[in-house]
């Protein structure tokens, strides 16, 4: 199974947009943690949803070590990964195939 790593730091009202390739008829996830300067980011809410349609597919919040994690997740679906701080702004990352 491949696994790729990425660090995002987007500013407010900035948008990153990534490419990700997901082999065909494999299940793939994914998974990784908020966090800010101070470290961790416990109970961010963190939305995944279809770019064509603008549907939620899946919700979670951020554990302790601001972790979270989604899946399975379909090839050749362009995907955005919203995340907001308790107490802050929304941020977007775009995820694709």
């Amino acid at each position: 199974m491949r696994s790729y790593e990425f660090y995002i730091k987007p500013g407010p009202g900035e948008r990153d947009e990534t490419a990700v390739p997901l082999p065909p008829a494999q299940e793939a996830l994914i998974a990784g943690h908020v966090t800010e300067d101070r470290g961790p980011v416990e109970g961010a809410l963190v939305l995944l949803t279809d770019q064509e349609t603008g549907s939620l597919l899946q919700y979670t919040v951020t554990d302790a070590l601001g972790r979270f994690w989604f899946g399975p997740l379909e090839p050749d679906t362009l995907y955005f990964l919203r995340v907001q701080k308790p107490d802050g702004p929304v941020r977007i990352v775009e995820l694709s195939k």
